[in-house]
């Protein structure tokens, strides 16, 4: 029998518990300007999201008479529930003389006042679910007030406080040194689900270890800055890593300021308008005198002037993101969430014990949390068979792995023309790299000709010098094969392949020289993406008698994946869209997939509904050339619970609607596919804690009125196997869980590139990939030649950005070409 644990806890809620929400408002300022639109002097504290406002509203709240006797829980915003009803709604206002200490510190305007407005809006029986909330558009209440009373103790706790920073997101004060400045915290995910248990829905705690990198607290701008670009002084980095960190000047701490860069000149450069410099303004006026003259100030997005970084404090909590880090720290703090499996459980089990979730909060509300994880049996299907050239087969191992060995390709492809871009100087190298790659390819019955070398300047940031090179091949099956040295020139390459639609293989010269030298796997990597994109298959899964109902001649498989802009935490303003990925398996060849790429609004997580229709109806007209389709399969990533109703209304009725207009009358099939979730499963089938093995799928724990598993299909080599939730939204077939489980374990298995399963389904991979593709484009094409970006008065036009980036002018592509 095989066993695992889940990083689940049942909560039990004693019967009657009610829960009172209400809705809080303070504002601080001067009554006659209460309702004005954008007054100035008005600080709407609910409204704001940083450490500070939040501190400041939840001290408001403790303060309050009228709470006295009640158990509330708060999101240091705008939202609180009570176990009991309070007596009346309370509208308070208090003037700023009247304030204490610690309120008048940070809101010190005395003629304003502070208003707070708490009125009730709704009771729940947090005992008794209502069907809305197993329903595709789920009442989420529930969940929220159970996840808001899980975190209220552990950060209001007298001693051993964690800090939060977002939805279900704890971490402990306590710190440790990490690099150049930085710290790291260890912490938690956490979230509550409802599951199935007894056939009967029931809350579920779900949490993952997890640490974060943050900016020490309360330490002086200039010392964190100095730490960070120690002896390099490189202020590009240390500009791109602070951007958006809260700074108070210390003369001032109710001033939050938020960085925007460094200033040009050193403060001893520095004048105002009327010529007094900078120094003298600080030391007389403000009665800050200024020791580190030679340094650059900082200039803020909220705030006018050059304020000196020694004036200026870290404000506490705030994490850095990973994005913003360079490479080498970027790289070291992903290394810290890489734990073996036992580390990774024993730390999950600390933070448990840590959060202390039975106490006199969730005692008030009702709830009581069982001290064990949960335990299941799991499964694993059999091994996959791999079909390659010459009807032979393939077995993969226990981790899923196969050798080609001196099989051919499935399906060998080739080009008429491989053509090496190079300088003269990395010529030889590069003309024996393309020889190597030809022969490597021939022995696996691919047809490719002899290279031939083109001396071109690879370090060109021009776009028109590479455009005029690459055109010379253009409407030919070529391929271009780029060699060089350059860091920075694959975004031009891409966009340049993107503008004639000319495939390219780009590859560093130092991976070049060492496949001159004989890399075997390195070159055997090579060989399976030139066979993927001149058309070839490299190799498919033979199913057998596995799968009864879907047979992949009659079905069409969409894949979808957004990719969204960044910007300052996916917050605030900003003109990069987000990037849908779509890839199908309508070519010829039932098994082979390719696909498109189109632009919508930024951070917009629903599918456009019109790009949708055109994108999919192609897919279906082209499909219907070469065979009958009575399924269409939806597989889509990056979709939270709260949208199974939007994936179920829009996406898979647009799709529905696309096949009626093409004149197929299909059954559809929806399968969401989350890989960021909050629960863990870990191997106990031998007496030890390890990775779930390949293959392997649990039931238990998972969503009760959903069709819902956990898919393991890879073998993890650094860490510990993450398991992805798989949800089967819509089922026109009437799937059994098992042909599900065998249909997606084998679509990892077809990646082409490597030949070991990947962690989600190879169309999903692919999805993802190319939504990247296209928001990488997009920034390549404003970097090198923004004229170009279509627009019209309301901004960027999508669809024509969409046609002038992809790789086939918006038609589909007939190759995988990113492979």
């Amino acid at each position: 029998m095989l066993r695992c644990t889940a990083s689940q806890w049942v909560i039990s809620v004693a019967p009657k518990s009610l829960a009172y929400q209400h809705d809080v408002d303070m504002v601080f300022g001067r009554p006659e300007l209460f309702d004005v639109d954008d007054a100035k002097g008005i600080k709407k504290l609910t409204k704001s999201n940083d450490d500070h406002h939040k501190k400041l509203c939840r001290h408001v709240l403790e303060s309050l008479e009228a709470l006295d006797g009640i158990t509330c829980v708060y999101d240091e915003r705008s939202i609180m529930w009570t176990n009991k009803p309070l007596k009346q709604d309370i509208n308070l206002t208090k003037s700023q003389p009247d304030l204490d200490d610690f309120l008048k510190e940070s809101l010190k305007d005395s003629e304003a006042v502070l208003r707070i407005l708490i009125s009730k809006t709704k009771t729940i029986d947090l005992s008794s679910f209502p069907t809305s909330v197993v329903s595709k558009n789920e009442d989420r209440t529930w969940r929220t007030v159970c996840e808001m009373i899980f975190s209220e103790h552990p950060i209001t706790r007298p001693n051993n406080q964690f800090i939060s920073i977002g939805a279900g997101q704890l971490f402990e004060n306590a710190f440790t040194q990490f690099d150049r400045g930085l710290i790291f915290r260890d912490g938690n995910r956490k979230g509550v689900q409802i599951v199935k248990t007894a056939n009967k829905p029931q809350l579920c705690l779900s949490l993952d270890f997890c640490r974060k990198i943050f900016f020490p607290s309360n330490v002086s701008f200039l010392e964190l800055v100095q730490n960070f670009m120690g002896n390099g002084g490189n202020y590009k980095e240390a500009e791109a890593l602070f951007k958006k960190i809260k700074l108070c000047p210390i003369y001032n701490r109710a001033r939050i300021l938020t960085f925007k860069k460094f200033s040009d000149k050193s403060i001893r450069q520095m004048k105002l308008n009327d010529g007094t410099p900078l120094e003298e303004y600080y030391r007389t006026t403000l009665n800050a005198p200024l020791r580190n003259l030679d340094e650059r100030a900082a200039n803020m997005s909220n705030g006018h002037g050059d304020f000196p970084l020694e004036l200026l404090q870290v404000l506490p909590n705030q994490p850095v993101p990973v994005i913003r880090m360079p490479d080498t720290l970027k790289e070291k703090a992903l290394e810290l969430n890489r734990l073996k499996p036992h580390e990774r459980f024993a730390l999950i089990q600390k933070q448990f014990q840590q959060l202390e979730l039975n106490n006199p909060v969730t005692a008030a509300f009702g709830i009581q949390v069982n001290p064990n994880m949960i335990q299941g049996e799991f499964q694993r299907l059999p091994r996959m068979r791999m079909r390659v050239g010459g009807s032979n087969t393939v077995e993969s191992n226990d981790q899923g792995a196969f050798r080609f060995d001196r099989n051919l390709y499935y399906k060998p492809a080739g080009f008429e023309k491989l053509v090496v871009f190079a300088t003269r100087y990395e010529s030889q190298k590069s003309i024996d790299c393309a020889n190597a790659i030809v022969t490597a390819a021939i022995s696996k019955g691919m047809q490719m000709p002899k290279p031939t070398f083109k001396e071109f300047n690879t370090s060109s940031q021009r776009l028109n010098d590479w455009l005029t090179a690459m055109n010379e091949y253009k409407g030919t099956k070529t391929c271009v094969l780029i060699i060089d040295k350059n860091q920075e020139s694959h975004p031009i390459v891409k966009l340049a392949e993107a503008r004639t639609g000319v495939q390219t293989q780009h590859l560093f010269y130092d991976t070049a020289f060492k496949v001159a030298r004989g890399r075997p796997a390195t070159l055997e990597n090579i060989v399976h993406k030139l066979n993927i994109k001149a058309g070839g298959i490299n190799h498919l899964v033979d199913f057998g008698p596995s799968l009864k109902t879907i047979k992949l001649s009659e079905t069409l498989i969409i894949s979808m994946d957004v990719s969204h802009p960044t910007g300052d935490d996916y917050k605030g303003s900003t003109d990069e869209p987000s990037t849908v990925g779509l890839v199908g398996n309508y070519l010829a060849d039932p098994n082979e997939f390719a696909g498109i790429f189109f632009f919508q609004a930024p951070r917009q997580e629903a599918i456009d509904q019109t790009s949708l229709q055109i994108n999919v109806k192609k897919m279906l007209q082209q499909a219907k050339k070469h065979r009958s389709i009575k399924n269409v399969i939806l597989i889509r990533d990056a979709v939270s619970e709260g949208q199974y109703g939007q994936v179920l209304d829009d996406e898979l009725a647009s799709i529905e609607q696309s096949t009626l207009d093409v004149s197929i009358k299909a059954k559809i099939i929806g399968i969401l596919v989350t890989k960021d979730g909050n629960t863990r499963h870990f191997n106990i089938a031998n007496g030890q804690t390890s990775s779930m093995p390949p293959r392997s799928f649990v039931t238990f724990g998972s969503r009760f009125g959903f069709k819902q598993f956990f898919m393991t299909a890879h073998k993890s080599f650094a860490g510990t196997a993450k398991s992805v939730m798989i949800t089967v939204i819509r089922d026109d077939i009437g799937l059994s869980i098992n042909e599900v489980q065998t249909f997606l374990l084998g679509l990892t298995h077809m990646h082409q590139i490597v030949t070991a399963p990947v962690s989600i389904p190879a169309p999903l991979y692919q999805a993802d990939v190319l939504a990247a593709r296209g928001q990488k484009l997009f920034r390549a094409l404003k970097k090198y030649g923004e004229r170009e970006i279509p627009r019209t008065d309301d901004g960027i036009d999508y669809m024509r950005l969409s046609n002038l980036l992809n790789f086939n002018n918006g038609n589909l592509p007939i190759t995988r070409y990113t492979a």
